[in-house]
């Protein structure tokens, strides 16, 4: 597992009280924002306190950060469907100025058996264009992460119905030999 993916999986368990079910959060990763090609890694959707669309870019490195920086386009195609960015990174890797305006800062925890990332810079809550292309390729992600789950899950399933098969006829013949009459 990548150290970007690492950092992504943290994320979404800072969102992901453990045992807590979905908490009235939809989390997505690499949604494509409408009227583009340009993906976030994981898109927030919230009706609790926090109330609305938060965009994260998930940044492990240095030379990734400045990659972003370098290519405004890709932020820009989110930011009038969200309520907040969020550039995600472990510490150092982004200087709080370096910020394109408007824009949060999370780091993870520094503890291991700590899940809450720390909010190094507040992002700026506007209110985002809610149109029927974002609502699409939204339901579409959502629908394609349904889809997922349910055929890793009939996967697991027929692996699982094959292996207690397997071992089933091993103990059936295992049981024949048994009982077999002895040859001279």
């Amino acid at each position: 597992m990548s150290h970007t993916d690492v950092l992504l999986q943290a994320l979404i368990g800072h969102y992901r009280r453990p045992n807590r079910g979905r908490d009235g959060q939809l989390l997505l990763t690499e949604v494509t924002a409408p009227h583009s090609t340009r993906r976030c890694d994981l898109l927030r959707m919230s009706t609790g306190r926090t109330r609305g669309i938060d965009i994260h870019e998930v940044k492990a490195s240095r030379g990734d950060w400045r990659r972003e920086l370098a290519d405004p386009d890709k932020a820009a195609a989110w930011l009038p469907y969200c309520s907040r960015m969020w550039v995600v990174a472990p510490p150092g890797v982004v200087r709080p100025e370096e910020l394109p305006h408007g824009w949060g800062l999370m780091e993870p925890p520094t503890l291991a058996r700590r899940r809450r990332f720390t909010t190094v810079v507040q992002a700026n809550t506007r209110t985002p264009q809610l149109t029927p292309e974002l609502m699409v390729d939204i339901a579409r992600r959502v629908d394609n992460v349904r889809l997922g789950e349910i055929e890793r899950l009939h996967q697991e399933h027929r692996e699982e119905i094959a292996r207690l098969g397997a071992a089933h006829r091993k103990d059936l013949a295992a049981e024949r030999r048994r009982h077999a009459p002895a040859t001279a």
